[in-house]
């Protein structure tokens, strides 16, 4: 009845005929725009190009590992032909980009990358130091302004997103299920991969794919996204628990402390916690039931920096920090850092188990990125590592503004709340930065998709703002 009556009110009101129509549009033919939304509101829909392609091709490579896949089932292209894609990439993005600006080329992204190849020329090992900055950093690089050039419309960017949390789907799947290998003295999750074959890095990953499917699965306001995410979520918990490391499990606590306490909606969060919390709780029964995971985590503070690995993180990281005070201002190139030691710093002076035999530091990892950025990026790249983040979350926390809300709102999927949405990315990243005080990942994909996804987002509704 107040439905007519304001129906009715409205109709013997005086009205003018606005420059832009109001009433909705007609329509759509086949292939073209298609209501995603509201009613009444329709959602333009991004065609499909050459280019667009090769950016959600390269993504699919990235996140789900087919050219190690590929390249382990014996196809030698499949790690040669994404090298070709992406210098196809590049080719269209120079030919087609606007010019240079913030948000188009990542410029704290770009700054990075030019801060990393400064040491090259110094590096003990310069073929190392350019893999690292040309072959892994640079790619990377090229992926996101291909992305944030390409994706022009947030029907593709929720296609980027929904890409994004299937690949913990896919991972967790494949270490959980795929192979048989629990009860070993040294279990390998994705024997195929050459870094998540170790547990120290599918740990991490393991982390952030809890983080941000979890704060998903509150955004989705369908029930078939819903439980999907939170599928992933459980699995990402059991992931962490058979993966058995502390600094995972560690970080993984403070997530679970963080996201109650940054979450919108706090019931809906409660629940969601305590039925991760009683799945963490059941997988630590199943898989270690002599309690051998709860002893392993009490090893936290029994060992501490004098035995185990604890001691040996604290020494590589005393000297890491040497390293750095050597090479303070640009560091000693990309993965560089136990080959600098090895040449630069004697024997009989390394910490811990190091000082027995001068080959134990070769090629060693700092299992920190903090540490790692000082030593082989220098005071150069450690700020341009903080200029990402920065922008990183001031582009995060526009997407909880009003504007931004709105534009979602007219032009966005219905199907998913833009500000769990965002926490979804910032939890991911702080579960990245949890993870970077015990393990090495800044070659990973990890932290440069969050980059990405935070910034095409952030892009697309800014440019439907203007």
């Amino acid at each position: 009845m107040m439905l007519a009556l304001y129906r009715r009110t409205i109709s013997e009101r005086p009205i003018s005929i606005p420059s832009r129509p109001l009433s909705r549009p007609p329509a759509p033919r086949r292939g073209g725009d298609r209501s995603l939304s509201e009613p009444g509101l329709l959602v333009p829909r991004q065609r499909w190009s050459v280019a667009l392609a090769l950016v959600f091709l390269l993504w699919i490579t990235v996140f789900f590992g087919l050219d190690f896949w590929f390249a382990a089932n014996g196809i030698s292209l499949g790690r040669k032909v994404p090298n070709y894609v992406y210098v196809l990439l590049a080719g269209l993005v120079a030919m087609r980009a606007p010019a240079p600006s913030k948000a188009t080329w990542s410029l704290p992204f770009l700054c990075f990358l030019l801060g990393a190849s400064l040491s090259i020329p110094f590096a003990e090992n310069t073929g190392i130091a350019r893999e690292g900055v040309f072959k892994i950093l640079a790619l990377y690089w090229v992926l996101t302004v291909g992305s944030l050039v390409f994706i022009k419309r947030l029907d593709k960017v929720a296609l980027l997103n929904r890409l994004f949390l299937l690949q913990f789907l896919w991972w967790a799947g494949q270490a959980l299920f795929a192979h048989a290998t629990f009860g070993r003295a040294a279990w390998h999750p994705i024997r195929w991969h050459p870094d998540l074959s170790n547990t120290d890095a599918f740990g991490p990953l393991m982390v952030i794919g809890m983080a941000f499917s979890f704060y998903y699965a509150v955004a989705a306001r369908r029930a078939p996204a819903r439980v999907l995410a939170f599928v992933v979520t459980a699995l990402c918990v059991v992931g962490i628990v058979a993966a058995y490391t502390r600094g995972a499990t560690l970080a993984a606590g403070i997530i679970v402390l963080y996201v109650w306490l940054r979450s919108p909606h706090t019931g809906k969060t409660t629940r969601g916690l305590l039925l991760a919390t009683g799945v963490f709780l059941i997988a630590t029964n199943l898989i270690y039931p002599n309690g051998q995971f709860w002893a392993r985590l009490g090893t936290i503070t029994s060992e501490g920096t004098s035995a185990g690995t604890g001691a040996d993180r604290w020494a590589l990281w005393q000297v890491g920090w040497r390293v750095f005070l050597m090479r303070p201002l640009i560091g000693v190139g990309a993965d560089n850092f136990g080959i600098f030691a090895y040449y630069h710093i004697p024997t009989a002076e390394l910490p811990g188990s190091y000082h027995l035999n001068e080959w134990f530091i070769y090629g060693r990892g700092l299992h920190n990125i903090y540490v790692q950025l000082l030593a082989e990026f220098g005071l150069v790249g450690a700020a341009c590592f903080g200029w990402m983040l920065v922008d990183f979350w001031q582009r995060n926390r526009d997407l909880r503004t009003q504007p931004f809300r709105l534009a979602w709102q007219r032009l966005g999927p219905a199907g998913i709340d833009l500000r769990t949405l965002s926490l979804a990315f910032e939890g991911g990243m702080v579960a990245f930065l949890l993870t970077g005080c015990f393990y090495n990942e800044i070659y990973e994909p990890w932290l440069y998709s969050l980059l990405a996804l935070n910034g095409v987002l952030h892009l697309n509704l800014k440019r439907s703002l203007a």
